[in-house]
C-alpha cells in the first residue's frame, strides 16, 4: 500500500505551519502531492524532509517516478507527450515490476452536461491513443486532478478515480480540503478528506480561525497548551466567555489524554445492548445487503446477516429481524450516527419487505452514541471530527486494515447490483470483516463513553479537574498528534 496526501493550493494557503505539521502526521503519508510547485517549500518545512513532496504538474519532460511501496507505484504524468513514454520510464525506474501502477495527471476531466443529463470523460480519446503508443500491457488506475476524490468510474478500459478536493463542484465539495489516498495493489483506492479546520487549534470545538489566532497571540500555540490552561486564563481573551472557555479546554483535554470527558449527569443504560451497523448500496439505499450485529450478553457473539443476491433486496433485513424478535427485542439497539442513517433506513426496509416485524422494531429502544454525546452535550469525544473513524482510533482502537471505506463499499456493491457477474462480485469475507470492525469499534467507543467519569466539581476549572484531566507537560516531540 502507498499512502498519498493531496494538498490543493487553497487548502495549503488556509493552513499555518502547525496545521500543516498536524495534517502530515495525521495522514501518515509516504508522499505529498502539491497543486502548486511553490507550496513544496512550506510542506518541506512542515515535514522536516521526512516524506517526498512533489508537484502534481512537474516541470519535466517525462513522467516522474514519484514513489513505490511494496507492490504499488505512483507516477505523475504532466501531459500526453510524456504519457507515451510511461512504459519505458516505468521499466527503468521500477525493474522489480510491482503489481499495480497509478498514473496521476490533469489529462482527464469529467464534464457533466446539465442539458443532456450525461457525463463525459474529456481527453479520453487522446489519452488512450498515447497509452497504446506506449505499448504497455500493464493495468493502470488513472488518478485525475480534474475530479473530486469521491469520483470513480469505468470508462471502457480506463478506471478513473478523482483525487483533488473541489476539482469540480458538480462532483464534490467546494470547501478547501486535503485528501488522503490509500493506493493498494489490487487497484482499490480508499480516500478520506479533511479541511484545514480539522488540524491544529481549529480542531478544537468552537475554535475557528479568529479564536485560533487569539489563542496563538496569547501564547497557546498547540492543543496541549490549551489543555493545560485554566478557565479564568482563557476568559481574559477576546471572544472567550466562561462557557466557551470550558468547552475549548475540555476538547483540548479529550485530545491530549485520548479520553472521553463526561459533561453532565446523564448516563447510558445498564442493560447490555445489541450493536449494529448496516451496509447499503448508497446514501439513499434501495438495498440493505449486510447487517453486522454484536451481541455481548453472555459472551461475545458476532453475526453477519447478508444477502449477496440483488434480486433478494429484503433478505438480510428479514433474517436480522427474525433473530432480533426472538433474541433481543427487549434490549437497547446501538448504532453510531444511527438516528441519521441506520435506524430510519431499517424502518423503511422493514416496512417494505417484512412488515410482520414492524411492531417489534418500532418498540425497540434505539440509542445513537453520537447523538447522545455530541448533540445532547453529554460528553466530549477525542476525535478531530466526531466520525467513528476518528473517535475510535483516538481512543486507541486498532483498525482492521481492510482497505475499505463506507463510500467504497456502497460504490462497489452498486456496481455489482448493476451488473452481477464474477468481474464485479465483491470479496464478501473482506466486506464482512470491514463491517465487523465498524461494529466492534462502535462498541469500544460506547464503552468509553459509558465508563467516562464526570469531571469533579461544577466545571472544567474546578480544583480537582485540572489534576485529573490536564495533559502532562512532557511529550513535546513533533511526532505526537496531541502536541498540536
Amino acid at each position: 500500500m502507498l499512502d498519498v496526501v493531496i494538498c490543493p493550493a487553497d487548502a495549503v494557503s488556509r493552513s499555518n505551519m502547525t496545521q500543516l505539521q498536524d495534517m502530515l502526521i495525521y495522514f501518515d503519508a509516504d508522499v505529498a502531492v502539491t497543486e502548486r510547485r511553490r507550496d513544496q517549500t512550506a510542506l518541506n518545512r512542515a515535514t522536516g524532509g521526512d516524506i517526498e513532496i512533489v508537484p502534481a504538474r512537474p516541470a519535466r519532460e517525462q513522467p516522474i517516478p514519484v514513489a513505490q511501496s511494496g507492490d504499488v507505484r505512483l507516477l505523475t504524468v504532466p501531459d500526453k507527450s510524456e504519457l507515451a513514454q510511461v512504459a519505458s520510464v516505468e521499466q527503468a525506474a521500477f525493474p522489480d515490476r510491482p503489481q499495480h501502477t497509478y498514473l496521476l495527471s490533469p489529462l482527464l476531466s469529467v464534464e457533466v452536461s446539465l442539458t443532456r443529463l450525461k457525463a463525459e470523460l474529456a481527453g479520453k480519446e487522446g489519452y488512450e491513443d498515447a497509452l497504446e503508443r506506449a505499448g504497455s500491457a500493464d493495468t493502470y488506475t488513472h488518478l485525475t486532478t480534474k475530479a473530486d476524490p469521491g469520483y470513480r468510474s469505468e470508462w471502457g478500459e480506463l478506471t478513473v478515480h478523482g483525487c483533488l478536493p473541489a476539482a469540480d463542484e458538480q462532483l464534490g465539495s467546494s470547501e478547501p480540503s486535503f485528501a488522503h489516498l490509500e493506493l493498494r495493489d489490487e487497484g482499490v483506492v480508499s480516500t478520506a478528506t479533511r479541511e484545514p479546520r480539522h488540524f491544529g487549534l481549529q480542531a478544537l470545538s468552537q475554535v475557528g480561525r479568529s479564536r485560533a489566532e487569539t489563542l496563538r497571540e496569547a501564547g497557546y500555540e498547540r492543543r496541549r497548551d490549551v489543555a493545560n490552561a485554566e478557565v479564568f486564563d482563557l476568559r481574559k481573551l477576546d471572544d472567550f466567555g466562561r462557557k466557551t472557555s470550558e468547552t475549548v479546554i475540555k476538547a483540548a483535554r479529550a485530545f491530549a489524554d485520548g479520553e472521553v470527558i463526561h459533561d453532565g449527569s446523564a448516563s447510558l443504560p445498564n442493560r447490555e445492548p445489541v450493536f449494529i451497523d448496516i451496509e447499503t448500496d448508497g446514501l439513499n439505499p434501495t438495498m440493505i445487503w449486510l447487517i453486522g450485529v454484536l451481541d455481548r450478553e453472555g459472551g461475545d457473539q458476532y453475526m453477519s446477516f447478508i444477502s449477496t443476491d440483488p434480486d433478494e433486496r429484503g433478505a438480510a433485513v428479514e433474517a436480522f429481524m427474525q433473530w432480533f424478535a426472538a433474541n433481543a427485542v427487549d434490549r437497547p439497539v446501538v448504532a453510531y450516527n444511527g438516528e441519521n442513517f441506520d435506524f430510519p433506513h431499517l424502518h423503511r426496509h422493514i416496512k417494505q419487505y417484512c412488515p410482520q416485524y414492524l411492531d417489534d422494531w418500532e418498540q425497540a429502544w434505539t440509542i445513537d452514541p453520537l447523538l447522545w454525546a455530541v448533540t445532547k452535550d453529554n460528553a466530549t469525544l477525542p476525535g478531530r471530527t466526531n466520525k467513528l473513524e476518528d473517535v475510535a482510533p483516538a481512543l486507541d482502537w486498532e483498525v482492521d486494515d481492510t482497505g475499505l471505506s463506507g463510500a467504497a463499499v456502497g460504490r462497489l456493491f452498486q456496481q455489482y447490483m448493476d451488473n452481477p457477474c464474477p468481474a464485479t462480485e465483491l470479496d464478501w469475507e473482506r466486506h464482512k470483516r470491514y463491517c465487523e470492525d465498524d461494529v466492534r469499534s462502535m462498541a469500544f467507543v460506547y464503552d468509553a463513553i459509558k465508563e467516562a467519569s464526570p469531571l469533579a466539581g461544577s466545571g472544567a476549572d474546578s480544583p480537582n479537574a485540572d489534576d485529573e484531566n490536564s495533559a502532562s507537560a512532557d511529550g513535546t516531540a513533533q511526532g505526537q498528534l496531541t502536541d498540536f
